[in-house]
């Protein structure tokens, strides 16, 4: 079950990085540069929290 919910989690967590760099390539010049530096933080937590609850999921 815990390799479930790690599985997913991954899946969601990839998934959003793809959709951030699609917005990062559809937006225009200016607005990219914000946007590269937010949703490659974003996307670096949203990893770790995935990784740390699957983590975290396996030893229960």
């Amino acid at each position: 079950m815990s390799s479930v919910w790690g599985f997913a989690l991954s899946f969601i967590t990839i998934s959003i990085i793809i959709y951030y760099l699609y917005l990062t390539r559809t937006k225009s010049i200016e607005e990219t540069k914000k946007w590269k530096k937010a949703s490659f933080i974003s996307g670096a937590i949203l990893f770790l929290i995935a990784h740390s609850t699957s983590l975290a999921l396996h030893k229960i």
